[in-house]
């Protein structure tokens, strides 16, 4: 069983670790390279090529190469003060070609083929309706042009791919906030694992 922080990848050629001690490392074959000095967040891989995003603090997000430790590309989240922001959640989109960023009550989606920070801005909350607090992890279904976003709010949202639009608020049956999302391979159930309660599934609507 993997262990808690770390991530393998590229048949165990590459290693994404952060600890306690607020380092975070990249180890790759007999090299490694340090992407801060504070916690951070990584994806899962991308689908191609063969990368992996990270964000902490004070530093833009980075894709690495998964099999060199170099940093391919950066992209650069910038709040309404126009102050470069970190990103607390990260996914690549099925094809690789966008990488979704959480924030409070925003998703940022980046084109992986444009580094920099032009981005399309999606908030979660529109005249005070929708899905509050951070956005802490996403999950793509397999069957649809859906994704799903988990909150710190302890409540999970179904959007479009295509504009971000809210399909759908499922109901709020965690005591923590969500740090895991994960769709059934037929589309029809969505899993969600939070912070002090372990899983639940959630029936995705029609």
């Amino acid at each position: 069983m993997r262990k808690p922080g770390t991530t393998p990848y590229a048949e165990k050629r590459i290693l994404f670790s952060s600890s306690s001690s607020r380092n975070c490392d990249i180890t790759a074959c007999r090299s490694s390279a340090s992407i801060g000095n504070t916690q951070a967040s990584f994806s899962e891989p991308a689908p191609r090529p063969s990368g992996l995003a990270s964000s902490s603090r004070d530093n833009p997000v980075h894709v690495w190469d998964a099999f060199y430790g170099k940093v391919r590309a950066s992209f650069r989240p910038y709040n309404h003060l126009d102050e470069l922001t970190a990103a607390h959640s990260l996914c690549f989109s099925p094809d690789g070609e966008q990488l979704y960023c959480g924030f409070e009550k925003m998703v940022r989606v980046f084109c992986t083929e444009r580094p920099g920070r032009d981005c399309e801005e999606r908030p979660t909350v529109v005249k005070k309706q929708g899905q509050s607090g951070i956005i802490s992890c996403f999950a793509f279904s397999p069957c649809q042009s859906v994704y799903a976003c988990g909150s710190y709010s302890r409540c999970a949202g179904l959007y479009s791919c295509q504009d971000g639009t809210l399909l759908a608020l499922l109901p709020t049956r965690h005591h923590g906030g969500l740090t895991h999302l994960l769709f059934s391979p037929d589309g029809n159930y969505l899993y969600t694992g939070g912070r002090k309660v372990g899983a639940r599934t959630e029936a995705c609507p029609k």
